[in-house]
């Protein structure tokens, strides 16, 4: 659920730049994002701008009753290609 949230928040930025990055997300129990970070860069620094830019425009969903209160992390690879 979360990483479709974030590939509708994906605008590929004009030029013809292709990559794949790698970005680490933090997110609170309650959907907030404490942060976002490049872990891994595409190779061009617009590419991974706009998948920062597409984690923090993100609304994320509250986790499940079950999961401890506080932060969990994971990486997602936004890919971008022609």
């Amino acid at each position: 659920a979360i990483l479709s949230r974030i590939e509708r928040q994906m605008r590929r930025p004009r030029g013809g730049d292709q990559g794949k990055a790698r970005v680490r997300l933090k997110v609170s129990t309650q959907g907030r994002l404490i942060g976002a970070s490049v872990v891994r860069s595409s190779g061009s620094s617009t590419l991974d701008h706009a998948a920062l830019q597409a984690a923090q425009k993100t609304r994320y969903p509250r986790a499940p009753k079950a999961l401890a209160p506080g932060t969990y992390t994971f990486d997602f690879s936004p890919r971008f290609t022609r």
